[in-house]
């Protein structure tokens, strides 16, 4: 079985527990100077919250993940005097108010803080854990646009989402991604079985898309089962005249054979295949593009419109019960088009 990339979600990073037993209750990170810009943070030396564990003080003030804790008492934070510095300086039970952001404008809770100890922790394992399935791609953003470039990783969630290598998650459930901290957090906070939107870049449009969210194990039990079903033998073969010709007059199906779009790369993935197959293929050219793969008998059973695209496709086609036989697959840029028959044996 191939070996899954665990690239998922992030280790969360350290507790911050003072030395006297003060005790706030979170993961957080700090921010870069780009970062805190990006967020809308005036001051760059607060702590992002990853993680807020349950029952301390901060879980009682309400603390969320993706909150920006930007000091104590109306006193901000400073390079020399941050979080970690200003729990050393408190006591078990000292009465406190956090001042924080979150959505952009300012709050404020008061709270006793706890003491060392305090709170339950997740006892959920590595194999429980929910799992996008991501893992890095060292891409150049383009520009204007934040969020974090993906691979994606087969038979897990955001393969099942549509998501494809290259894409640019943007925000995850309305939440902005501005590196892999942010992504790891986004996905932890979540239980197997929520539903989760993603947002994401592709081809100059942001699109969303929604779905539950599985364990890591559902998702190497998924990849097992794969492996252990039939294989199909796949052939890419040009439409005939009487083939086209048929479609029409039995099925009002117009299949033009000009073959006129210049296409790049045209092939199925991978070869043999299980009857999920992934089609790939580059357009050098921008323009409306639409793609449709009739079954013989005339059923549409596949269309995705891309609108104005040019550069590199790639989808995964679930063909169902259907199986073994002969698709026809018809790809319309503008006026250009190219038709291709699929022998699947």
């Amino acid at each position: 079985m191939k070996k899954l990339l665990l690239f998922g979600f992030l280790c969360l990073p350290f507790l911050l527990v003072s030395q006297q037993g003060a005790f706030l209750g979170v993961h957080s990170n700090h921010v870069s100077k780009k970062k805190a810009k990006v967020l809308g943070f005036e001051n760059r030396y607060g702590s992002y919250i990853t993680n807020v564990i349950s029952k301390t003080s901060a879980d009682k003030a309400g603390l969320r993940p993706f909150d920006y804790i930007t000091g104590f008492n109306d006193v901000p934070f400073t390079k020399d005097d941050n979080l970690s510095d200003r729990l050393h300086q408190l006591k078990p039970n000292e009465k406190i108010k956090i001042n924080f952001i979150r959505n952009g404008k300012e709050r404020n809770r008061k709270v006793a803080i706890g003491a060392k100890g305090d709170g339950e922790r997740r006892k959920r394992t590595r194999e429980e854990d929910p799992f996008l399935g991501v893992s890095s791609l060292h891409e150049k953003l383009p520009k204007g646009v934040n969020g974090v470039p993906v691979e994606v990783v087969e038979c897990t969630t955001a393969e099942s989402m549509g998501l494809m290598s290259s894409d640019v998650i943007t925000a995850i459930d309305k939440i902005p991604m501005y590196d892999w901290h942010d992504l790891g957090a986004a996905i932890d906070n979540r239980e197997v079985g929520d539903k989760i939107e993603v947002s994401y870049y592709r081809n100059g449009k942001i699109e969303k898309v929604k779905r539950s969210i599985l364990s890591l194990a559902a998702s190497k039990k998924c990849e097992e089962e794969q492996d252990e079903e039939e294989d199909m033998d796949v052939d890419m073969e040009n439409v005939t005249q009487k083939e086209a010709d048929g479609m029409k007059e039995e099925k009002g199906i117009d299949m033009p054979l000009v073959n006129n779009l210049e296409i790049e790369r045209l092939n199925v993935f991978p070869n043999p295949t299980n009857g999920l197959f992934e089609l790939r293929f580059n357009l050098p050219a921008q323009g409306n593009t639409t793609i449709r793969i009739f079954n013989v008998g005339g059923a549409e059973i596949y269309r995705n419109e891309l609108g104005r695209f040019t550069g590199d496709f790639r989808d995964r086609i679930d063909i169902g019960a259907e199986m073994k036989g002969a698709y026809f697959i018809m790809i319309q840029q503008g006026k250009r088009s190219i038709s291709k028959k699929l022998i699947l044996q």
